[in-house]
């Protein structure tokens, strides 16, 4: 294995590009749970590992070596992934190692779905991870691309596969799962409280009690710091990356929930700047809109490289008498007279409870547009927005009630994506986060907007 690996393939991209691959010792470590030199090989392995340490490249090179170089016939290599973007990572990786080694570019034919080698009839595909796309396959070797985000169906669809050749394994190399019903969590549990010959287990972790600044734990969950990942960069992600999604992408943890709060303190009040949007500016209003439980806020977002954020309006039931619904035509008016005093871009929207008022408000000439809050909508809002605020790219006027919502605001992260949460269990506690809600999607809008180019006016010119 490593002599192929060596002799043949270069490394495709990152520190060392289009040097020969060399094992490092945390990789032949890996290696020899999959290839051991003596006994059976597992019919199984599972690698848990933080990002930034070569899982790709490594997967992809063993894959090549599945396809080429381990004396099987008519080899069948699978190369899964949540969904056929990211199984082209690995799919792509040994295209380019099969693009740059002469032996193997004239060994080998590779397509954009599949590299052959006709003289074995040994085939390599990418493919998403759905149960109809692995039908009818045998594998001799699969690589599914992180675990964490593959249903279970699909790891059992390519296991089940397995079993038709006198020895084939299924290899799945990730980051921890984001919660605890993964099928990667569960065969963590299985190989730690019952190891067996057939399965082969190795994770590169840190310990969960210490600060996530603490840099012993950093090397001990990358084994690749100081070689090919810098820990100059590692220092930059930590200081702008939440702390859950640090430990479990970072520090090859499984975090115990994927919740917690979305900004710090510190990193907000940084943002504070204490001015107003002048009148006639351009912005983009963001509401978000209830009946009688949470806050309907109206936010003004500016139209500018570094967005300014300002609340405009809260209607809450706070202190109010039983039964209190939201005033719906004050709401309407002071959209309207909003839109009067800026030179507003758009008026960004959940339509849910307030499709017939925001229908009212087009019919009057308000540039209205829908942003339903779902997952496929908040997840890179909200992720921008948090970057935004930690990168100094976003100031607000400093709104106490502003401040009270961010702060309130809980970020959570599953198979659906990332979005904002209230702190308590359940969705009635009473912590409002509304205006932090509408400020995510007034930065998404306004940040769309600042990015188009201006358009100028044609130069004519006359000759006389």
């Amino acid at each position: 294995m490593e002599a192929f690996l060596g002799e043949f393939l270069l490394i495709p991209k990152g520190t060392n590009a289009r040097q020969p691959f060399r094992l490092e010792p945390f990789q032949r470590t890996i290696l020899r749970g999959l290839f051991p030199a003596r006994g059976v090989r597992p019919w199984q392995a599972l690698t848990a590992i933080s990002r930034g340490n070569g899982k790709s490249s490594l997967a992809a090179a063993v894959a090549l070596y599945c396809l080429l170089g381990d004396e099987v016939e008519a080899a069948q290599v699978l190369c899964v992934a949540s969904d056929l973007r990211q199984a082209m990572i690995v799919f792509g990786g040994a295209a380019r190692m099969v693009a740059t080694s002469p032996e193997l570019a004239a060994r080998c034919k590779v397509y954009s779905d599949r590299i052959t080698v006709p003289i074995t009839g040994s085939e390599m595909f990418p493919l998403p991870a759905n149960e109809g796309a692995l039908q009818g396959f045998d594998p001799s070797f699969a690589v599914v691309d992180e675990l964490a985000y593959v249903p279970p169906e699909v790891w059992e669809s390519v296991t089940g596969a397995t079993g038709k050749r006198e020895q084939s394994l299924v290899w799945a190399i990730s980051t921890p799962p984001l919660n605890d019903t993964s099928v990667m969590h569960r065969l963590v549990t299985q190989a730690k409280t019952d190891p067996r010959p057939d399965f082969a287990y190795a994770e590169w972790t840190s310990d969960p009690t210490h600060d996530v600044t603490c840099e012993c734990c950093w090397r001990s969950a990358n084994p690749a710091l100081g070689r090919f990942l810098k820990i100059d960069g590692l220092r930059s992600v930590q200081r702008t990356m939440r702390e859950s999604s640090f430990r479990r992408l970072r520090l090859g943890q499984f975090v115990a929930t994927a919740e917690d709060q979305w900004l710090s303190p510190e990193s907000w009040a940084a943002c504070a700047h204490g001015r107003d949007i002048e009148p006639g500016s351009p912005v983009v209003l963001a509401f978000d809109g209830s009946r009688n439980g949470d806050a309907t806020v109206l936010v003004a977002v500016s139209v500018e490289q570094v967005p300014h954020v300002a609340p405009v309006a809260v209607w809450s039931s706070d202190g109010k008498p039983e039964g209190w619904q939201v005033p719906m035509e004050e709401v309407e008016q002071t959209i309207l007279d909003t839109c009067r005093r800026f030179k507003v871009t758009e008026v960004c929207a959940d339509p849910y409870l307030w499709w017939g008022s925001l229908q009212r408000l087009a019919r009057q000439g308000v540039p209205v547009a829908e942003f339903p809050q779902s997952a496929q909508r908040m997840t890179p809002a909200t992720s921008g927005t948090f970057q935004a605020v930690v990168n100094g790219a976003l100031t607000h006027d400093g709104n106490t009630m502003l401040t009270e919502h961010v702060m309130n605001a809980r970020c959570i992260e599953d198979h659906r994506g990332t979005r904002l949460a209230k702190p308590g269990p359940s969705h009635h506690d009473a912590r409002r986060i509304d205006l932090a809600v509408s400020m995510v999607m007034g930065w998404a809008r306004a940040t769309h907007y600042a990015s188009q180019p201006v358009k100028r006016a044609r130069a004519v010119s006359w000759r006389y």
